[in-house]
């Protein structure tokens, strides 16, 4: 028996969703994605414990103008991650409402994760040490999620 789990990827255009998915779905970033319409779709199976586990992972679009069509997409989730980009200057004040979003229209018990993305554009350690997570800091502590650095590009903890 196989176990089918709808996962969403949402977060602000340009934060590396389509990267970060196909990285872990596919086991490479694509070389130069292009802007996600809507969403896209690809499927990874995995063996967890005596479980075959099979994701669907739903690649949201993260433009405003496509925002009306991501309820669509949530419904049915029983698991999410938000993607943020840890080189931008500061992490949008936008993820909430994402995950209020989410929260609306994904299963009431659904999984959700944070992934600070493009942690290889960070030049060191001090770098990261110096990243303003406040924001972010406070949707950890508002919707009680798990963060983790990622790097699509490298494959740093995107397993």
């Amino acid at each position: 028996m196989v176990v089918e789990i709808k996962v969403v990827v949402l977060g602000e255009a340009g934060g590396g969703k389509t990267s970060l998915t196909s990285r872990f779905a596919l086991g490479s970033a694509p070389t130069s994605p292009a802007s996600t319409v809507g969403a896209s779709f690809l499927q990874k199976r995995m063996q967890v414990a005596e479980t075959e586990v099979c994701l669907q992972l739903w690649d949201t679009a993260g433009q405003e103008r496509f925002r009306a069509m991501a309820p669509m997409y949530y419904r049915g989730a029983k698991a999410a991650v938000l993607v943020v980009d840890a080189s931008a200057p500061t992490p949008t004040k936008r993820s909430a409402s994402w995950l209020d979003d989410l929260k609306q229209y994904a299963e009431p018990d659904c999984v959700i994760a944070l992934a600070v993305n493009k942690i290889d554009l960070l030049d060191d350690a001090d770098t990261r040490s110096t990243l303003d997570l406040s924001h972010i800091e406070e949707l950890i502590t508002k919707y009680q999620i798990p963060i983790h650095e990622t790097s699509a590009l490298t494959g740093e903890g995107v397993r």
